[in-house]
């Protein structure tokens, strides 16, 4: 992000621009913009990538590059990634040497914190089960593990969107943990 100054000498160039320049701004943050120079500019939205596609990216760069990873550990990558090349790139470069063996799913969950599908599972089940002790032990032995309660919630509202129309009685679980993430 750029000063007030630096937006104001920007916006002086930009309302009389050099005939041979153009400018490119890109940003993630485009509210954070100030109107005097979003009312100069013309703007393009960009859409994310879907995770299909990334995982494919990935493939084949991890093989160009020798980087022995699952197709399992690829597809959290790029689902980890939310829609950015770039972010997801950065992770597998990351992640290329954690590991002397093939890098698995449950090696990536590991280095980014986050909660395995068998703990996931096991809270929902308990959860449905109306399992109160059951859903307090596995918070606490993620908790243990170093993993955020903004994670679990991430975790299970992914993992519950597809089964919503096969299982509306999730629809209140999904709520509640969308408020969790929103807190966070």
């Amino acid at each position: 992000m750029l000063s007030k100054s630096a937006f104001n000498a920007l916006l002086k160039t930009l309302e009389e621009p050099p005939e041979h320049v153009i400018f490119i701004l890109a940003t993630t943050d485009a509210e954070k913009l100030p109107e005097t120079i979003l009312s100069r500019v013309q703007r393009f939205n960009f859409r994310t990538i879907s995770p299909e596609d990334i995982s494919r990216h990935l493939a084949q760069i991890a093989a160009k590059e020798s980087i022995d990873i699952d197709s399992d550990a690829l597809d959290l990558i790029a689902r980890h990634g939310r829609g950015s090349f770039r972010d997801s790139i950065s992770l597998l470069d990351q992640v290329q040497n954690i590991s002397e063996s093939k890098i698995s799913r449950q090696d990536i969950e590991s280095m980014l914190g986050i909660t395995p599908d068998e703990m996931i599972e096991q809270l929902l089940q308990a959860y449905q089960a109306n399992d109160i002790k059951t859903t307090l032990s596995v918070v606490d032995n993620a908790e243990i593990k170093g993993i955020s309660a903004e994670s679990i919630a991430n975790q299970i509202i992914y993992k519950v969107r597809p089964r919503l129309a096969d299982e509306p009685q999730l629809i209140d679980l999904v709520d509640k943990l969308i408020e969790v993430s929103k807190s966070n």
